[in-house]
């Protein structure tokens, strides 16, 4: 019988210049615009759709399946036009697609531990345009620089961590060529983020705990500063920039933080300069999720948000960030700095789940209902009974 909700959000994704978002669930695909959280589109004749990102404001998605979808599977990656609601090209693979990015004009899959670069200039036949290996790594970043007057090339930047180190990978033209590789000693140990800020141009790593997060200088290949979140486990699930010098980061334990980076009466930028490391920082606002939500929203997405949390992101350098949350709901959220609150400017349910046949119902409930914990993202298996669990902050 047909299943006829929402009962699994998979993953969600923001277009690059943050108009529009998507996310891909047990139907297939919804969109919507960012500035009211209004429906674009709803796609739901896809079945089960893993990873999908967006083309900027084409009305043009890419997606793969997930396993068991039998007419898009989790090792084919297919580009589709929203208004037609049909498929403009695919693309197989051997193995599993992991991940799927946008950056300008390219795509960038995921498999095993290989970045496969495809250029966007043509949908209908995308063209290979290079494979960057990770080594036994998926936990990346990437970015382009700004285009210089006198170089009219693009750069492209990938960070990713392995053994001892973190590498800075610089790719130059359409064609991606290796220009040069920047080694920064890891003395984190394990690293379950990177997160690079552009206004700030420096990378964060989150420690294996979330306890500290270190701002790295990916062109001189330094550590620049040393941000301390809190002593209790965590995971950060997106990171930004809010009112120029305050970092904005998400934490899976239910809170969003908000960290000064810039002790009174002293420019961020003339700190990095002159001291090169030491920054003070200390935590602004904390504003936890038990705040902005009742005991029902989102109930029955509680397992899709206990494993990956929300993504954030501020538009520019005003006094207000956008969350969107794999628990269904989206906020738009404006934080007083002089006076330490905040209030939600608007909060809208974007996924819900609907009432399917009863057979079907119950079946899906029992599977949804059940949380995880877990001790770190590197443990992923499941926490006994009489293990600490996660608390807030």
């Amino acid at each position: 019988m047909e299943q006829k909700g929402v009962y699994k959000i998979n993953y969600i994704s923001v277009n690059n210049i943050k108009s529009q978002f998507c996310f891909s669930s047990n139907k297939g695909i919804k969109t919507f615009n960012t500035e009211d959280f209004s429906e674009q589109h709803s796609i739901d004749e896809l079945g089960n759709i893993s990873y999908c990102v967006l083309i900027r404001e084409l009305n043009i998605v890419i997606f793969t399946g997930f396993e068991g979808n039998e007419l898009y599977t989790n090792k084919k990656i297919i580009v589709y036009d929203l208004n037609a609601k049909k498929e403009l090209s695919s693309t197989s693979f051997l193995d599993e697609v992991k991940g799927l990015k946008i950056i300008n004009k390219f795509l960038l899959v995921t498999i095993k531990s290989t970045i496969k670069i495809f250029s966007l200039e043509n949908f209908r036949n995308l063209q290979s345009v290079k494979d960057v290996v990770l080594p036994e790594n998926e936990i990346y970043d990437v970015w382009e620089s700004p285009q210089k007057e006198d170089n009219l090339d693009m750069i492209f930047h990938i960070v990713y961590s392995f053994d001892k180190e973190i590498s800075v990978n610089t790719f130059v033209g359409n064609d991606w060529k290796f220009e040069k590789k920047k080694d920064i000693k890891n003395k984190y140990g394990k690293i379950q983020g990177l997160f690079y800020i552009q206004k700030l141009d420096i990378v964060f790593a989150v420690d294996e705990k979330a306890k500290y997060i270190y701002g790295l200088d990916p062109n001189e290949g330094k550590e620049v500063m040393c941000v301390y979140r809190g002593s209790v486990p965590g995971e950060v699930t997106s990171m930004s920039l809010i009112n120029q010098h305050y970092l904005l980061l998400n934490n899976i334990n239910r809170t969003i933080y908000i960290i000064n980076l810039k002790p009174s009466g002293i420019s961020l930028g003339g700190l990095i300069g002159k001291y090169g490391y030491g920054i003070d920082s200390s935590i602004f606002l904390t504003i936890k999720y038990d705040e902005i939500m009742t005991k029902e929203d989102g109930t029955f997405f509680q397992k899709d948000f206990s494993q990956k949390g929300s993504i954030l992101w501020c538009n520019n350098e005003d006094n207000e960030f956008y969350l969107i949350s794999y628990n269904g709901y989206a906020f738009r959220i404006k934080i007083n700095f002089l006076k330490g609150k905040y209030n939600i400017a608007s909060k809208k349910k974007f996924a819900e789940y609907k009432i399917m046949m009863e057979n079907e119902e119950e079946n899906v409930i029992q599977k949804s209902s059940k949380t995880f914990e877990f001790k770190s993202i590197f443990d992923k298996s499941e926490k006994k009974k009489n293990d600490d669990k996660f608390v807030n902050l």
